[in-house]
């Protein structure tokens, strides 16, 4: 826009896919606050050279030149989505995984996911805070209209709101593909989660009795 238009000498070039990408980095330039998502690059002369097919730029002029976005899962976020998961494997019941994901195994997932569904990470200052998806919740023809919710936030940065605006993104993109119904399954005990969910018009409709075991526990499902 505007400010692009205000430095003569800003030129940025695409080139082919880099085979390693950097995490999102932040460069002054000209008093101008460039924004580096999903790509290498390298700066001569006020001459920015994206690499990446994935490589985009977001040109703020203050130095508060990020806060948080949303935005949609690309290949590149798959180490920090299994972080953030493999956390919850390990020290929780929210998810009835027992046993860490791999980094493959989780781009398996969500490739697949994705290639049909909404998918979306929370990033904030170049690091992804939470991701939230959704999938099919039965395989049935007549439940083409019904999706299943997953929804996990960085452990170190819970009741920050960070799930809310993810799932009231997650809400908005699954209404405009025609979808009906969201059905989210919580363990019960979850509370945060169940506030959460009940907050954005969830209501109760079921309960699965000891259908889990975990730690030693039987586990219920809302």
């Amino acid at each position: 826009g505007s400010a692009l238009a205000s430095v003569s000498d800003l030129l940025v070039l695409a080139s082919h896919p880099a085979k390693r990408r950097n995490p999102a980095k932040a460069r002054s330039i000209n008093g101008l606050y460039i924004y580096f998502i999903c790509c290498k690059y390298f700066i001569k002369d006020n001459i920015i050279c994206l690499l990446g097919i994935h490589a985009k730029i977001i040109i703020f002029t203050s130095a508060n030149y990020f806060e948080y976005m949303i935005r949609n899962y690309w290949s590149g976020d798959i180490r920090q989505l299994a972080e953030i998961y493999n956390w919850y494997v390990v020290n929780t019941t929210a998810t009835f995984d027992t046993e860490p994901i791999s980094e493959a195994g989780m781009c398996d997932k969500i490739e697949t996911v994705r290639q049909k569904f909404p998918c979306l990470v929370y990033e904030e200052n170049g690091i992804v805070l939470g991701y939230a998806f959704a999938h099919l919740w039965k395989a049935k023809p007549a439940y083409s209209k019904t999706l299943e919710t997953t929804i996990y936030i960085d452990h170190n940065h819970l009741r920050q709101g960070i799930g809310h605006k993810l799932m009231i993104e997650l809400i908005d993109k699954c209404r405009l593909c025609g979808y009906r119904v969201l059905i989210a399954c919580i363990t019960q005990g979850n509370e945060g989660s169940i506030r959460m969910h009940e907050t954005l018009g969830f209501t109760k409709v079921s309960h699965f009795d000891k259908v889990g075991e975990k730690f030693g526990r039987e586990l219920s499902v809302e």
